[in-house]
């Protein structure tokens, strides 16, 4: 396989609403589609959306973009999805998705139940963005009134220290909740992680060995 032309499209999507985290808003997302034309005729994609703040850098995300385009034109030439290509197993027509319900103290149990309705099993929230007391108080009436077959995944964009880490989880006891994303500011002291998962009220959750610590439980 030959390739005769490879270039950059770079595009700017605005969200429909400001996508709030403990760094600060996100109101737009902007990257680079890549495009690898072939001399068979065939367009290979990849996409470069770099994100310095969340450790995304541009040259990381132009050699993704890269690497993705290669991958999906050897894809092509052998009739599959890249999907199946990559992992040997039959072709994926569709793939579970959580909900994002934005900032903790905006999520209500209408949203919640909103996200259920529509076929979401869990549903993404941002935590760390208010005093932690009010979110914890928060999150105690939301528990309340939690439909049944929801699972929560919090993500702290690395607001907390270890003692807040803690409390919060202490505060998710008895909660459905999947997992718990960046929530230290300081990724060393991820492995302290583990011992809070080790604590009884705590034991559903495993440890993943990621940068920042990260909490997750088992899928069922």
């Amino acid at each position: 396989m030959s390739i005769t032309s490879a270039d950059w499209l770079p595009y700017s999507l605005p969200l429909k609403q400001p996508w709030q985290t403990s760094r600060g808003a996100v109101t737009q997302r902007d990257g680079q589609l890549y495009r690898l034309r072939a001399t068979d005729g065939r367009i290979g994609w990849g996409d470069s959306a770099p994100w310095p703040a969340f450790g995304i850098s541009q040259a990381a995300a132009s050699d993704f973009a890269e690497e993705c385009a290669v991958l999906d034109l050897a894809a092509q030439r052998a009739g599959l999805p890249l999907n199946a290509w990559l992992s040997g197993d039959a072709p994926r027509r569709e793939i579970a998705v959580n909900g994002m319900l934005g900032p903790l103290l905006q999520v209500s149990p209408a949203s919640i139940q909103e996200s259920l309705l529509a076929g979401f099993k869990i549903v993404k929230i941002k935590v760390g963005n208010a005093p932690l007391d009010d979110e914890i108080r928060h999150l105690h009436q939301l528990g309340g009134a939690l439909p049944a077959g929801i699972r929560l995944r919090f993500d702290a964009n690395g607001a907390w220290s270890m003692p807040e880490a803690q409390q919060f989880l202490t505060a998710c006891t008895d909660l459905p909740v999947e997992g718990l994303e960046e929530p230290l500011r300081q990724p060393c002291a991820g492995w302290h992680l583990r011992a809070i998962a080790e604590q009884p009220r705590h034991r559903q959750c495993e440890q993943r060995a990621e940068h920042r610590g990260h909490l997750g439980c088992p899928e069922k």
